[in-house]
């Protein structure tokens, strides 16, 4: 019966040790992660040359001097605003939203009505943008206005998190 014990006792201490080195966890049980799917990296590169040509045609809107004149006047010390928008699968716009408000309220406003006005756009590749949605990351730089849209994941709380994307992944043929 001791010996059970003694023996018991040896394996918890190993799991232990084990699960609190993550060093000897992955090197032991393998990756923690899943490897990632194939199938969503495709997805997101088929849709960078779609985003990059969103970011070209929100750059080119004439209210983005007037965003970047506002920032610095009404909110010198926000780095950056976040903008969630969800299209439909036509490529008009779903819906537009600010993450959280820039405590500018003619600010939070120019930001939502800019981004409303680059729509309608082109049909995405996919529909990662239509159900998961994209942010658009407005950010001053040295007293400049950059903006960029990501797909990185889900937005949560002013912070782009890891994806559990919903979108349409081509079948595979048996």
């Amino acid at each position: 019966m001791k010996t059970w014990i003694l023996a018991a006792r040896k394996i918890l201490v190993i799991a232990l040790m084990v699960s609190a080195c993550p060093l000897t966890t992955q090197t032991v049980f393998g990756s923690q992660w899943a490897p990632p799917d194939p199938r969503i990296e495709a997805s997101r590169e088929e849709l960078a040359p779609w985003l990059s040509a969103f970011d070209s045609k929100l750059k080119s809107k004439k209210q983005i001097a007037e965003i970047n004149s506002i920032w610095l006047k009404d909110c010198p010390n926000l780095e950056r605003a976040y903008c969630r928008v969800i299209t439909k699968e036509t490529g008009e716009l779903e819906s537009a939203s600010l993450l959280q408000t820039t405590n500018s309220a003619s600010l939070d406003e120019l930001i939502l009505k800019t981004v409303q006005e680059t729509f309608p756009f082109d049909v995405p590749p996919n529909n990662w943008v239509c159900r998961q949605g994209f942010a658009v990351v407005f950010e001053l730089k040295e007293r400049e206005l950059t903006m960029s849209s990501s797909v990185q994941g889900q937005l949560i709380m002013d912070r782009i998190g890891e994806p559990f994307p919903i979108i349409k992944l081509p079948r595979e043929r048996k």
